[in-house]
Parts: structure tokens; C-alpha cells; sequence
């Protein structure tokens, strides 16, 4: 019930996977998710469990990617 109302007003999508994050040459970043492509964002803030943000991160930031791991 929190979250759901700290997301009233805003766009939020759902039970969506996020498969991966991608960085154009301009710097902004945009989201694969299997309901399609999201963005163009200026900045990603990632909010998921470790175990999940690892693969991810590791593709642009091994230190954080690091970190994450040894969270878990």
C-alpha cells in the first residue's frame, strides 16, 4: 500500500521484466522491458534485489556491479 501511494500521479508500470539498459551516444538511458523499449531517461535509478541488479550493472559499472554482489 505504500508504494502504491507514493506511485499515485505517476506513470508506473507493474510486473514488467526488465531485461536490460541501454546508453546512447548522448548519454541517456533507456530501459528493455518485455512490454518494449522505455525512454529516454537522464538518469536510472536501480531498485531491485541485488541478485537481480548484478547482471545488469555489470554490462556498464563492474565496481558496482561489485558491490552488489557482495550484498547477496
Amino acid at each position: 500500500a505504500i508504494v502504491g501511494a507514493m506511485a499515485d500521479g505517476h506513470t508506473v508500470h507493474w510486473n514488467t521484466f526488465v531485461g536490460g539498459i541501454l546508453r546512447d551516444a548522448q548519454g541517456l538511458w533507456s530501459i528493455a522491458t518485455d512490454r518494449g523499449l522505455f525512454g529516454p531517461f537522464d538518469i536510472l535509478v536501480t531498485a531491485v534485489p541485488a541478485e537481480q541488479a548484478v547482471p545488469i550493472l555489470a554490462l556498464y559499472d563492474l565496481d558496482m556491479a561489485r558491490e552488489a554482489a557482495r550484498s547477496t
